[in-house]
């Protein structure tokens, strides 16, 4: 069967060089130590889903940040790019490269990223204006002068789909899309208008704390109700946590904004954002999920907030959705139950439904251990450890 991904390999992209995933399945469960590159690993899929996105590289460099303490958005989509050594990091005319490729379903084949530093004159705009007793003056162009990078994003499609995305087959007859934007260290970057009609295909990103970013969750439930999804396979999630919950409601208390609210048996209307971590959690991947159909799922620490005795019902209401919506899954975990419940989960489904694969402890050339859903079995009851 094919997937989306059948194969991903990772040329260059944060810390991580030559890695590949071969084999891929419905279900791919991603272990090895900490450092090991786990969250890289999602993190280049994410962005070679979305090759032509700038808005989904900058909330991918983004992701690992507290808001409170957030570094220049220019450092950090450089830290995306292979660096060597401390004269990188302090270079403003850095010059670093990514690549990905991958086999599958998926119309792109190949995603290659360059980020290109230097120092420059910003472009003007309104706020850059001062004004004394009411006459506009320009301040001195050597204020303006600040770092800045050009990124050049471009991604290869199958030739018989250029005409789709309007691309322009390069010299070896192979069909290339390209996008390219700017970055400014004290200025706030704006997305291009642009027809959305760029190669990608539908991704969605499960982070350790996203069940507690609830403007996020309120829209997400917006767009899935616009696009048809039934509130009962949402409601159908949070009762594997909860079972006395009844339904959702979308309501805004304030007139400023809305508020995702459940029906509770027991509490009545209640504010999400008040209930458990492993409820908001289970909400956080249901949605998620089916913003993903036909598509990938990226979900890392999969186990975070859930309690051990709930992972093995998750997970099972998890792969069941995942197979039916068609979504491909890609998880990480540091947790033996987790792998357990995912193990017994794929007994349910199907004996082919899990693959697992261990990073290696180094970047250094490595293969990747793969696993099928039975040899983990295996391990597993063999007591061995393949966390």
């Amino acid at each position: 069967m094919a997937f989306h991904l059948d194969r991903f390999k990772i040329h260059a992209f944060r810390q991580l060089k030559g890695l590949e995933l071969k084999g891929l399945g419905r279900v791919n469960l991603l272990v090895g130590a900490n450092n090991s590159g786990k969250t890289t690993v999602l993190e280049a899929i994410a962005a070679h889903c979305q090759p032509l996105e700038p808005m989904a590289w900058l909330e991918i460099a983004r992701r690992r940040e507290i808001k409170s303490s957030r570094e220049p958005i220019l450092d950090s989509i450089k830290w995306l790019f292979p660096q060597t050594g401390s004269s990188d990091v302090d270079d403003p005319y850095f010059q670093g490269r990514v690549q990905m490729e991958a086999e599958g379903t998926t119309p792109n084949l190949e995603t290659i990223a360059t980020y290109e530093g230097f120092i420059g004159e910003r472009p003007d705009d309104e706020a850059d204006w001062e004004s004394e007793n009411g006459v506009a003056t320009t301040p001195d162009p050597s204020s303006y002068r600040e770092r800045g990078a050009r990124i050049h994003l471009s991604t290869t499609v199958r030739t018989f789909d250029s005409l789709i995305y309007m691309a322009t087959p390069d010299p070896e007859g192979k069909a290339t899309c390209d996008e390219e934007f700017e970055l400014w260290e004290s200025r706030a970057f704006k997305a291009p208008m642009r027809e959305d009609s760029t190669p990608k295909s539908p991704t969605a990103t499960v982070s350790p704390f996203a069940h507690r970013v609830e403007p996020l969750q309120v829209s997400q439930w917006s767009k899935l109700r616009h696009a048809g999804i039934a509130e009962s396979d949402l409601l159908n999630a949070a009762r594997l946590i909860d079972p006395e919950i009844e339904g959702f409601e979308l309501l805004d208390r304030t007139g400023i904004r809305s508020s995702l609210f459940v029906k509770h048996r027991i509490t009545g209307l209640t504010p999400v954002s008040v209930l458990g971590d492993g409820l908001r959690r289970a909400i956080a991947i249901a949605l998620n999920l089916f913003a993903a159909r036909d598509g990938v799922l990226l979900i890392d620490e999969i186990e975070s907030a859930i309690h051990k005795d709930g992972l093995g019902t998750l997970f099972g209401w998890l792969t069941k959705m995942a197979q039916q919506h068609n979504v491909q899954l890609f998880v990480t975990t540091h947790s033996l139950e987790a792998v357990d419940a995912l193990v017994e989960a794929r007994f349910r489904q199907d004996d082919g439904l899990l693959t697992g694969f261990r990073l290696p402890k180094t970047n250094s050339g490595e293969i990747v251990a793969r696993y099928s859903g039975s040899s983990l079995d295996e391990l597993r009851h063999g007591g061995l450890e393949v966390r």
